[in-house]
């Protein structure tokens, strides 16, 4: 009868009992796996989507053109990210209706003036949306 025995260390130091469960814990789920796969993207999982359309989306903010260029930005993440043709809510197998309920801006970098003071050269732009994949067949 052969044994076998690992010992791990942590720069110079053992690994306690806990760390060393820990360790062939996840060797094991490592070689086993551990229930997450790897899909293909631009092709959603557990359903089909022949064709997609995506109307205007409604949005809160006063700004003119806003719900436009969202909506223009929406459609060009879909079509070069997915495999779904987009096509006129007429045609479609699925309409994708969203509605933006949140706008939000945080300063993303500053400068600091003459005066001394900070001014913000760049923001990130927050979008919060409620969606919805409408099934018309």
């Amino acid at each position: 009868m052969s044994r076998f025995h690992v010992s791990v260390f942590r720069i110079g130091r053992p690994v306690n009992r806990y760390g060393k469960f820990l360790t062939l814990l996840s060797f094991v789920l490592w070689a086993t796996g551990c229930g997450y796969s790897l899909q293909a993207t631009g092709k959603p999982k557990g359903i089909t989507i022949p064709s997609l359309a995506i109307p205007l989306m409604k949005s809160p903010s006063s700004s003119i053109g806003f719900e436009g260029e969202f909506t223009r930005m929406i459609r060009q993440e879909f079509v070069s990210h997915s495999q779904i043709p987009l096509e006129s809510k007429e045609k479609a197998a699925m309409v994708l209706v969203g509605t933006v309920t949140g706008i939000k801006t945080e300063p993303l970098s500053y400068r600091i003036s003459d005066e001394n003071f900070e001014v913000t050269t760049s923001r990130w732009l927050k979008i919060k949306l409620s969606c919805k994949l409408v099934d018309r067949a």
